[in-house]
């Protein structure tokens, strides 16, 4: 989880506990945090990273870009979640190669379906139902 405010790290958290998941969760707190962990060869491949748009150092667009342009994590589910519903975030965070888009603060059922679709994504792409997507215009 790349998140800048406690509150929410404590709340995502607690909803990842009501979904069931048993997995270990890393907190980065900014952009030039979370590109130094999956830098590192001893870090692991994440199966999801959800990933804040406002951040320090480096913003969630920016980091959401570096994630797409390495080839080891094609495969990984990168959700962001975020205050912000302006079409144009969502729009450029799509264009970015985000797989699902969610407000702060998703509901449990939500955060169990990214958690249930990052199992499936070894195998395949999945499609996160029900996920914010641009409106037209």
């Amino acid at each position: 989880m790349v998140e800048d405010d406690p509150d929410a790290v404590f709340f995502i958290r607690r909803l990842l506990q009501k979904a069931g998941t048993n997995h270990p969760v890393e907190v980065m707190a900014d952009g030039e945090e979370a590109i130094a962990f999956l830098e590192k060869s001893d870090a692991g491949r994440p199966l999801l990273v959800f990933l804040d748009l406002r951040l320090p150092r480096i913003d969630g667009f920016g980091v959401l870009k570096w994630i797409r342009q390495r080839p080891e994590f094609t495969d990984m589910l990168t959700v962001i979640l975020s205050t912000s519903d302006e079409n144009s975030d969502v729009k450029r965070a799509y264009e970015l190669g985000a797989d699902g888009y969610l407000p702060k603060f998703p509901t449990s059922a939500e955060v169990r379906a990214v958690v249930d679709a990052a199992h499936e994504a070894a195998e395949e792409r999945p499609t996160l139902p029900g996920l914010t997507r641009p409106r037209r215009e």
